[in-house]
């Protein structure tokens, strides 16, 4: 095998969890896309529709299932969903994806996100923690640890639009 095989391997199960409906789905792993490209196919009205007809889910505006289209939550919403989830739930999808957490993880994430864990309401301070925990880790790497231990575990549905999203990403300027 070589050395690209398990990415590829990674990329077409994830591709085919994605319904026909979803045209044009970048060929990449959830934490490398952009902001654009998870807003364009999150509001792709045939997609969403494709998207919620494969989950049985309920009409309504916005819809992401984890477990099949992860790509598409924002690195906000997956920041806290992470913050809000125990440690023990976090370290158990660990050792079962057979990720190797830092020994100080949780200390260097509640060090840098100081500001923002008590109340966790201000767009402006989850913005700036999730920045400063991104810095500490490396932006890439903590975006795979949002995309792969945190986001196959929820399901979002909601009411909000892409121009909502893209204000609450940016930390709601």
């Amino acid at each position: 095998m070589g050395a690209g095989t398990p990415v590829t391997l990674t990329l077409l199960l994830l591709l085919a969890a994605v319904p026909p409906q979803c045209k044009n789905w970048p060929a990449k792993p959830a934490w490398e896309w952009t902001l654009e490209e998870r807003l364009d196919h999150r509001f792709d009205r045939p997609c969403l529709i494709g998207r919620r007809l494969w989950a049985g889910a309920k009409p309504a505006p916005d819809f992401v299932e984890g477990q099949d289209t992860p790509e598409l939550f924002l690195p906000a919403e997956l920041f806290d969903a992470f913050l809000r989830t125990p440690r023990a739930a976090i370290f158990d999808r660990a050792r079962r994806a057979g990720v190797q957490l830092p020994a100080n993880f949780f200390v260097t994430v509640e060090e840098h996100a100081r500001g923002y864990l008590p109340a966790r309401q201000s767009c402006a301070a989850r913005a700036a923690a999730l920045g400063r925990v991104r810095a500490a880790f490396g932006e890439k790497n903590f975006d795979r640890f949002l995309y792969t231990l945190v986001a196959p575990n929820l399901t979002m549905s909601g009411d909000d639009d892409r121009a909502r999203k893209a204000w609450f990403e940016r930390g709601c300027p």
